[in-house]
């Protein structure tokens, strides 16, 4: 789509966003994933059920320092669930 821009950085993707009064939209893989998750406020993520093969995998997290605010249940048990950072101001 016209409103979907590539960035080949976070820094890039970032200055993008800001450029269109937006927040950037992180769509990994896992090493990005890991960087963004420092400056990161939302977090929007598919769980999907079940042992999956692979070896790219959204990087561990804590959780305690986030809030859970979403979560709905869809076919074939693929939950969505929606996360804020917890206790900070907005970013």
């Amino acid at each position: 789509p016209e409103s979907v821009e590539k960035a080949n950085s976070l820094n890039e993707a970032f200055q993008k966003a800001e450029k269109h009064g937006e927040k950037a939209f992180i769509a990994g893989g896992e090493t990005v994933y890991r960087q963004a998750l420092t400056e990161a406020d939302k977090l929007a993520i598919t769980k999907v059920p079940g042992k999956h093969g692979g070896d790219t995998f959204f990087p561990k997290w804590d959780k305690e320092k986030w809030k859970k605010i979403n979560e709905k249940t869809g076919d074939e048990g693929l939950k969505f669930q929606e996360w804020i950072r917890a206790n900070t101001e907005k970013r």
